[in-house]
C-alpha cells in the first residue's frame, strides 16, 4: 500500500507476503505529508528490495499512528499501543487462508473502539466481536478473521433419486467447526420429502456428519430446491446449504421438468442418454455436435404430440444442425419443425453424419439454396413416417440429400416448392431407398411433373411402392403409381387418405367412411409389416365395411391412424400394383425365391423367406382384379 498526500484509516486488514522491487515497505509505505492510521492489523512476510523481513519491509516511510498490530520484527520503532512482534499463526497461507488458529496470539489482541469504529462482521460475514481466547472478556481479533464459534458447511448439495426406486435416498451433510470448541448447532428446514437426523447438537471435534434422507413421495421427474438453515445456538446467525432432490428416469432427461429448453438438455447429457421433451412451443435453433443422444417427444406415434411439440427456428438459422458423427441407432422423433431459414436446411442440417428422423413432421421451413426442409450431406439419412411440406428452396425443397446414402420409408413430401429445380426431392450423388411414399403437389419451375416431385442425379437406388404425381416409370422400381392420393384436407395440413372403408376424422377424434378411395390405400409394399395399422375399428369389429390387407403408403402407414379400404380393394398378392394377380407379380416373387431378405415385395407372410407358402398366397388371387381396376 502507497500513501501519497492522503490520511488513511485502516482497520482489521492483513498485509501478508508482498514485496517491494525498490526501496522499503514491502506492506506500506507512507510518503512526507501523509499520516496512515493503523489498528488491529497484522503484518507478516511481506519483503524489502534485500529480501529483509523486518520492520521496515513491513512499514515504512514516514512514522504512522500504528497500534494494536501484530508486526514481523517490531522493534517499538513507531511507538503506539498494543502492538508485538509474534507468528500470527495463520491456519495456511500458501492457499491464502488467513484465518486465525486456536493458538494465535492474535486472539482477543485489538481494540473495541478504534478510531473509525469496527467493522460489523468479518471477512468471512461473521459477526465482530468474539472471545475467542476464551478469558470470558469478548475482544476483537486482529486481522481480516474472527475465530468463532464457526460452520463450514457445503453450499450446495444434490440428492440424485432413480423414479420408481423403492427406498429412501441418503447423505450426509458434514458440519465443520472452524472456530472455537465447543460448537453447537441448530438445522432448520421445512421440505415435506427431507429428514433431517439429527436437527440439532453439540460437539467438540471438527466434523460432524448430520444424515439427509429424501422420499420423493411420487413426486414427478424435476428439480426441487429445499432451504436449510444451520444455527449456532444462541447466537441467531445461520449458514446457509442449499439442498436440491432431482428425481429422474435413468438413462433419460426430461424437458422443461429438468431442463427449460432443449439445447440446455443436450449440453448437459451424457452420451447415450435420451431426452424427452413435453409439448409446448420451444423457440430454438438446436446443436448436435458429435454427441450420440436420442432426441424424442414423449409420444412420437400420437400425430396430437408430434403436432404440439414444436421446435421454431424463427428464421435465426437452422433450426436443428447436426455435425460430427452421431451414431444411427439414435433417433430424432417426434416433433414438429419450422420457423428454420438457411442457407441449406432451414429444418433441419446435417453435415457427416448418421442420422434417423421418425414421425417428425418438417413444415413451412425456408432455404435460400438447397434443402428447406432437410438438407443431408455425407454419412447416412434413414427416414420413416415423416411429413415433409410447405417448404420452399431454391433446389430440392423437401429434402435434398448429397454424397450420402439415404432411406426414406412411409415418408409424405407435399405442397413444398422450389424455385429451380426439384420440389420434393433431390438426390445428388448418393445411394438410395425410397418405400412407401408420397411424393404429389411439389413443384418448381418446370410445374408439378414427376420431375418436380423426385430429381435424381449421378445416384443409384431403387423407387419401390410409392406415390409420385406424374409418374412415368423412367425411374423404375416396382409397385409405383401415380394416382391422386386423395388427402382429407392438404392446405390445412390433413394428410390423412379418404376411404369408403374406414378413416380417421381429426377434428371429432372417430372412424368415419368417405365418398371415394385412395389408390394409396394398401398399396405399400407388400413385404412390410401393418405395424401399428389397425385391423378393425370399434364400430366395425366383424370387418363389415373394409380389411386390412397391407401397409399404407404415406406417413400414416403401419400407424393406428392409417385408413383401412372397403372390401377387394386391394389385393395382398398385387405385388406390383397393377389392379391383378398375374405372371408379372409371380416373376417379381420367383426373382427372389428363397432369399432371406426381410421386406422383399414376394414375402406375402412377411417371415422374411422367400418360399412355397409365400406361392401359395399368391394363387390365392391368381387373376383376381382389386375393385379400383375394374373401374378403371
Amino acid at each position: 500500500m502507497y500513501n501519497a498526500a492522503s490520511r488513511p484509516t485502516v482497520i482489521n486488514c492483513i498485509f501478508y507476503g508482498n514485496t517491494v522491487i525498490s526501496g522499503e515497505g514491502g506492506g506500506i509505505y507512507t510518503f512526507t505529508g501523509s499520516i496512515a492510521t493503523l489498528t488491529n492489523c497484522i503484518f507478516w512476510a511481506n519483503s524489502d528490495d534485500s529480501g529483509g523481513t523486518d520492520v521496515s519491509a513491513q512499514i515504512s516511510g514516514v512514522n504512522p499512528n500504528v497500534n494494536y498490530s501484530c508486526i514481523q520484527g517490531w522493534t517499538n520503532a513507531f511507538g503506539g499501543t498494543g502492538n508485538f512482534h509474534a507468528d500470527p499463526c495463520f491456519v495456511n497461507p500458501a492457499t491464502r487462508n488467513y484465518r486465525l488458529t486456536a493458538d494465535s496470539p492474535c486472539l482477543d489482541a485489538g481494540t473495541n473502539t478504534p478510531s473509525g469504529g469496527l467493522p460489523d462482521a468479518d471477512k468471512d460475514g461473521k459477526p465482530r466481536i468474539w472471545d475467542g481466547n476464551n478469558n470470558a472478556i469478548a475482544i476483537v481479533d486482529l486481522g481480516a478473521y474472527e475465530l468463532a464459534p464457526w460452520i463450514d458447511v457445503p453450499e450446495e448439495i444434490e440428492i440424485p433419486f432413480i423414479m420408481g426406486s423403492p427406498d429412501p435416498v441418503e447423505c450426509t451433510l458434514s458440519i465443520r467447526n472452524i472456530g472455537i470448541e465447543p460448537l453447537a448447532w441448530t438445522i432448520q428446514e421445512d421440505c415435506s420429502w427431507l429428514e433431517v437426523d439429527p436437527c440439532s447438537g453439540s460437539f467438540s471435534g471438527e466434523i460432524y456428519d448430520v444424515t439427509l434422507t429424501a422420499d420423493p413421495c411420487n413426486l414427478p421427474i424435476g428439480w426441487y430446491p429445499c432451504l436449510l438453515k444451520v444455527y449456532y445456538s444462541g447466537t441467531g446467525v445461520s449458514e446457509t446449504v442449499n439442498v436440491t432432490l432431482h428425481v429422474y428416469i435413468e438413462g433419460e432427461v426430461y424437458v422443461p421438468a429438468e431442463y427449460s429448453t432443449i439445447q440446455q438438455a443436450i449440453d448437459a447429457a451424457d452420451e447415450g442418454k435420451k431426452i424427452v421433451v413435453s409439448p409446448g412451443i420451444y423457440p430454438e435453433n438446436i446443436y448436435l455436435t458429435g454427441k450420440n443422444l436420442h432426441l424424442a417427444s414423449i409420444d412420437p406415434t400420437d400425430p396430437y404430440v408430434v403436432a404440439n411439440t414444436v421446435i421454431n427456428g424463427k428464421s435465426l438459422g437452422p433450426v436443428i444442425t447436426f455435425t460430427g458423427s452421431e451414431d444411427p441407432c439414435y433417433v430424432l422423433t417426434g416433433f414438429t419443425i419450422t420457423g428454420g431459414y438457411s442457407y441449406a436446411g432451414g429444418g433441419i442440417s446435417s453435415f457427416n453424419n448418421n442420422l434417423t428422423i421418425r414421425h417428425c413432421l418438417i413444415s413451412n421451413n425456408q432455404a435460400t439454396s438447397w434443402g428447406a426442409g432437410l438438407y443431408h450431406q455425407g454419412g447416412k439419412l434413414k427416414m420413416k413416417g415423416c411429413t415433409v411440406n410447405n417448404n420452399i428452396a431454391n433446389f430440392g425443397a423437401g429434402l435434398l440429400c448429397r454424397l450420402t446414402s439415404a432411406e426414406l420409408t412411409n415418408c409424405t413430401i407435399c405442397d413444398n416448392s422450389a424455385s429451380f429445380e426439384a420440389g420434393g426431392v433431390h438426390i445428388n450423388q448418393s445411394t438410395y431407398q425410397l418405400n412407401n411414399c408420397i411424393l404429389w403437389n411439389n413443384s418448381d419451375m418446370s410445374g408439378t411433373g414427376e420431375a418436380a416431385q423426385l430429381t435424381i442425379y449421378g445416384s443409384s437406388g431403387e423407387v419401390g411402392h410409392n406415390c409420385i404425381q406424374g409418374w412415368t416409370g423412367s425411374l423404375g422400381g416396382i409397385g409405383n403409381i401415380g394416382a391422386d392420393p386423395c388427402f382429407v384436407d392438404p392446405c390445412n395440413g390433413d394428410y390423412h387418405l379418404r376411404s369408403q372403408g374406414w378413416r380417421w376424422n381429426n377434428d371429432s377424434g372417430s372412424w368415419q367412411q368417405d365418398a371415394l378411395t385412395s389408390r394409396c390405400i394398401d398399396a405399400g409394399n407388400p413385404g412390410f409389416a401393418l405395424n401399428n395399422e389397425p385391423l378393425t375399428v370399434p364400430d366395425d369389429p366383424c370387418n363389415l365395411q373394409g380389411i386390412n390387407l397391407r401397409i399404407n403408403m404415406g406417413a400414416y402407414g403401419g400407424t393406428p391412424e392409417a385408413s383401412i379400404p372397403p372390401h377387394d380393394w386391394p389385393m395382398l398378392a398385387d405385388i406390383n400394383n397393377d389392379g391383378t394377380a398375374d405372371l408379372k407379380d409371380c416373376t417379381i416373387q420367383l426373382a427372389d425365391w428363397l432369399t432371406a431378405v426381410p421386406q422383399k415385395p414376394g414375402d406375402l407372410n412377411r417371415n422374411e423367406t422367400i418360399n412355397i407358402h409365400d406361392f401359395r398366397l399368391l394363387t390365392q388371387d391368381w387373376l383376381k382384379q382389386t375393385s379400383w381396376c375394374e373401374y378403371e
